[in-house]
């Protein structure tokens, strides 16, 4: 059975207290049809949303740039479309911001044929600089060079205003991911990639590739430990100690709905796997996890 595709956008006031069973939802402004897409923060202060990519197949009422680049200005409340040509357009791909710039970085993912008949996974890593000056680019224009420098912000420089194409993603298992988690660590600004799929096979919990965004080069770190079970569709958040907490998640065949947690220590690179207490979070996978101080706030999904 398949539910029609939204464009639903909401949002949680966490400044103060809240019943669990009653979540205070505020819904904002609709945005682009789309499921199964990426999400990040963009501009100097990370006041902009940026949607990017995802499944418009069977969207009730679809949009012509609902795969492409759309931007929500979290002040305004309003939706602008990209002035930039995108990357390939993609699904189950994995983004991470890096919030001290608002550099958003988006890793691999299933790249569709320009006839969105087939998709094929790819090892692709694209990165789009802190802020994208509106109505700079004529409609039409498929340059991903960016806007006129002599009209960029103050401090911001020239090649932050466009896609960048980066180093594309090395792994033992395969090159190529989707259906991972890319997390960033403020500390040191390493993009680390988890779980997902490779060549159709489940990549191993073993096996972290790490993006340095500072050098530009990959590596491959082999994690001990209590390493959690193969998996897909998870979620990973990162504590400001440089610990990778990954939730829930499921197998190939979506048959087993995780509901353990894992904690990836990136200095020693070494899993645990804690104890729950209290009223912990049933199995599921493609569900939404936020750092929110030292909690961690879990949304959605499917079991």
């Amino acid at each position: 059975m398949t539910a029609p595709i939204g464009s639903d956008l909401y949002s949680l006031d966490i400044s103060t207290a809240f019943n669990s069973f009653t979540v205070p939802w505020a819904q904002l402004t609709p945005g682009p049809y789309a499921s199964f897409h990426t999400a990040g923060l963009l501009g100097p202060t990370n006041n902009l949303l940026a949607i990017l990519g995802g499944n418009t197949s069977f969207s009730s009422s679809p949009s012509p740039n609902s795969n492409s680049l759309s931007l929500y200005d979290t002040g305004s409340g309003a939706w602008t479309a990209s002035p930039l040509q995108d990357p390939p357009r993609r699904e189950q791909a994995a983004s991470v911001s890096r919030l001290g710039d608002g550099t958003m970085f988006v890793m691999g993912g299933m790249v569709l044929s320009p006839d969105l008949m087939t998709e094929s996974a790819t090892a692709e890593l694209w990165s789009i600089g802190g802020y994208i000056m509106p109505n700079t680019t004529t409609p039409g224009d498929n340059s991903t060079s960016p806007p006129d420098p002599s009209k960029s912000p103050p401090g911001l420089t020239p090649h932050t205003l466009g896609w960048q194409k980066l180093a594309s993603a090395k792994s033992p298992s395969g090159a190529d991911r989707a259906f991972h988690t890319a997390t960033v660590i403020r500390s040191n600004g390493l993009v680390v990639i988890i779980g997902g799929i490779s060549g159709g096979a489940l990549v191993p919990m073993s096996e972290i590739a790490v993006y340095d965004t500072a050098s530009g080069t990959w590596s491959v770190q082999t994690a001990t430990g209590a390493t959690p079970p193969l998996r897909r569709n998870h979620v990973a958040v990162a504590t400001n100690t440089g610990q990778i907490f990954v939730h829930g998640g499921t197998d190939l065949g979506a048959t087993t709905f995780f509901a353990d947690l894992a904690i990836l220590d990136t200095t020693s690179w070494s899993w645990s796997q804690p104890a729950m207490g209290g009223n912990a979070p049933t199995g599921r996978y493609s569900h939404a996890a936020t750092m929110v101080g030292s909690n961690i706030l879990m949304t959605f999904g499917k079991n």
